[in-house]
């Protein structure tokens, strides 16, 4: 079986791994990298460039979830069917 993708392999399939691929006829990225649409390996970005791409999308994520338990879709039921109880009098 041939390498996935070909450039994986430069030199066939018993040739070392081109740089940012590794294993079982190339078809892992190594460390470092990661699979892109093309299915290549790239370079992974640097660390001070992906924290805040990170950070905004867990931003996004927690408002869009306090947004559900706000409206108690996450719950099941709207606020407008909830009942507190202010005080119980036991006689």
């Amino acid at each position: 079986m041939p390498c996935l993708p070909k450039v994986a392999c430069p030199g066939g399939i018993d040739s070392p791994c081109a740089l940012g691929y590794q294993g079982r006829r190339c078809g892992m990225c190594a460390n470092e990298h990661s699979r892109a649409l093309d299915s290549s390996c790239v370079p992974c970005p640097p660390i001070s460039e992906r924290i805040p791409k990170y950070l905004v999308a867990a931003l996004l994520a927690s408002a869009f979830l306090a947004n559900l338990m706000m409206k108690g879709i996450v719950w099941g039921q709207s606020a407008s069917s909830i009942v507190l109880i202010d005080s119980v009098q036991v006689t």
